[in-house]
């Protein structure tokens, strides 16, 4: 891409950039809700080492020598960026709001309302809370967040186009479920 760079260069230049977006779509980091650290760390730089090898070929059919050691050094900084960069992205974007997918609750109690304030306290995991579906024992608080009882759970992931359902009940027997 510099000025004397030719369309080719310019062509390949693009190319490489597709390869990045689909070997990280390979490794699963899109979404990318719902990852730990861990995982997405290591996926992360697994698609880097898919893509450096890539790189260096590419950089054998043409180029000189000094470029071609500046991709092993791009590759090997690659390693290491990567995941800084998707960390430092989820963090900018996560507090926009252009970050992660929605989700119903599934529950009831304390481990549905503190489940449905951790993940809305903590963007950054990727998963936006919609709200809580659960039936709920009338002698506690019930959440403003509640949005109706187990019942309407299909009627609301419907409504509300969730993609996701996190389920947060109780100790139940297998009967109960099915209901």
């Amino acid at each position: 891409l510099a000025p004397r760079a030719t369309v080719e260069w310019s062509a390949l230049a693009v190319a490489m950039t597709m390869a990045v977006f689909l070997a990280n779509a390979a490794v699963g980091l899109y979404p990318g809700a719902g990852l730990g650290p861990i995982a997405e760390a290591r996926s992360a730089c697994l698609a880097a080492a898919y893509i450096c090898p890539v790189f260096v070929a590419v950089s054998l059919l043409e180029s000189p020598r000094p470029v071609q050691l500046v991709i092993v050094a791009t590759c090997g900084m690659l390693l290491a960026a990567l995941p800084l960069f998707r960390s430092l992205t989820r963090l900018v974007f996560s507090r926009f709001g252009w970050w992660g997918q929605s989700a119903l609750i599934v529950g009831e109690g304390g481990s549905a309302a503190t489940l449905y304030s951790f993940l809305y306290r903590n963007p950054r995991f990727g998963v936006r809370p919609l709200g809580i579906v659960g039936d709920w024992n009338h002698r506690r608080a019930t959440p403003r967040y509640l949005l109706g009882p187990l019942s309407h759970t299909s009627s609301l992931v419907r409504e509300l186009n969730a993609p996701w359902l996190i389920v947060a009940l109780p100790e139940r027997g297998d009967y109960e479920l099915r209901g």
